[in-house]
């Protein structure tokens, strides 16, 4: 029996991903193809706010739920950033039964990337719900 990790609300959950694949679009469209095997990204699952970090070495970007799909097998987050008078957006797709991320990042409203991971969980964090 193949056992498959499931993510519930009730527990904080720190995750571990590296990049499948990522496609890059340059200015023209343009776009060119990288697979990137070891890149360890972290994230960490929060309950009660129900939102996704991500963990850089220069800081953190908050991801918010904006809503979990009625089979409760996909939970979508976004990120708004302005700077600089350009808005920087991204969208991201957690399968919780895979733990596979699918995300893409914006500029303005052009499509700069696209990318693919697969996550584990490497610890549970803080509490548990009783």
């Amino acid at each position: 029996m193949l056992l498959i990790p499931s993510l519930s609300w009730g527990e904080d959950t720190k995750l571990s991903c590296n990049y499948i694949k990522e496609i890059i679009y340059g200015p023209d469209g343009e776009a060119s193809l990288n697979y990137i095997f070891e890149n360890p990204i972290i994230y960490l699952l929060n309950d009660s706010d129900k939102s996704l970090t991500r963990y850089y070495d220069y800081g953190d970007k908050v991801y918010y739920l904006d809503n979990e799909q009625s089979n409760k097998t996909f939970y979508n987050f976004t990120y708004e950033n302005i700077s600089m008078n350009v808005s920087h957006s991204e969208i991201l797709k957690l399968n919780r039964l895979t733990l596979e991320i699918s995300g893409k990042t914006f500029k303005d409203t052009k499509l700069k990337t696209m990318y693919f991971m697969e996550c584990k969980i490497t610890n549970i964090y803080k509490k548990k719900s009783h």
